[in-house]
């Protein structure tokens, strides 16, 4: 997809920060000028409601496949006065129809990718597409996640979120090698909510990540930290920026998103 970055913000643990910080990365990026789509195939549709409306009849990326239409007709353009260049493709709950196709679809795990492809014009023009995705590697996910770098959220002190990303890399082995693609996972790992105060809980989360050695060179020196700034941002649906802007506060939020989308970019996964 000539110079466009496909990533996708990700673990099958729930609850880890993913949704926030697919937002707030693609805000940055589009803050610098970058031309970004997000793309939602959550049917709960989180980053739509966050960004766009919680209840909207706007097509969705499962209505363009199904009725087999051009992309561009999901596209919402300058969703946020803020970022000029951020668009979206938003999600509802009409999603679970193209589930529902996928499943019946004889090749079922390509289908979205297919689609992608073939509407290749219009999608050439952004620098990044990040795809938000459920907490599961249901059909969808595996239309998704082979084709784009992953960058694996971990929350700290939460041991569950390791081992999700541990399991699924010995899943996407299977996946690539079934549908007979050459390639190898371009990865990061975010460790979110980070704290320095150690309790039993964050000695734990250390001694438990000293299992899993070979996933050690892929987590990014930048961490977010656990922070009021942050919690707020989340409580009031805003991005980092556009809380600090309206309410005040620390700007370490904004410097550690900084540091981790440039050191995302340092390894290729951005």
């Amino acid at each position: 997809m000539m110079n466009t970055k496909l990533c996708t913000i990700w673990n099958r643990k729930g609850g880890v920060g993913k949704t926030l910080l697919t937002i707030n990365i693609a805000t940055y990026l589009a803050s610098k000028g970058k031309r970004v789509l997000l793309i939602d195939i959550d049917q709960q549709a989180n980053l739509t409601s966050r960004l766009y409306s919680s209840v909207h009849n706007s097509p969705t990326l499962g209505d363009c496949i199904i009725n087999n239409i051009d992309i561009s007709n999901c596209i919402l353009k300058g969703i946020n006065e803020s970022y000029k260049t951020l668009d979206l493709i938003p999600s509802n709950s009409n999603m679970r129809f193209l589930e529902e196709l996928l499943i019946k679809s004889q090749n079922q795990d390509t289908v979205i990718a297919n689609y992608l492809s073939a509407n290749m014009k219009y999608l050439k023009e952004y620098d990044y597409i990040f795809f938000d995705m459920p907490p599961s590697n249901n059909v969808i996910g595996r239309n998704i996640l082979v084709y784009t770098n992953i960058v694996f959220i971990t929350e700290y002190s939460n041991n569950d979120s390791i081992d999700m990303i541990n399991s699924y890399l010995f899943e996407y082995q299977e996946d690539v090698k079934r549908l007979g693609l050459n390639s190898a996972l371009n990865f990061a790992i975010l460790i979110n909510r980070y704290t320095s105060k150690k309790d039993s809980g964050t000695k734990l989360y250390e001694q438990y990540l000293d299992r899993f050695e070979h996933l050690k060179p892929f987590i990014l020196n930048t961490k977010i930290n656990e922070s009021v700034v942050m919690k707020n941002a989340n409580t009031f649906r805003l991005t980092v920026e556009d809380y600090i802007r309206t309410f005040g506060g620390r700007k370490n939020a904004i410097n550690q998103l900084e540091s981790v989308v440039n050191e995302l970019i340092e390894r290729g996964v951005l």
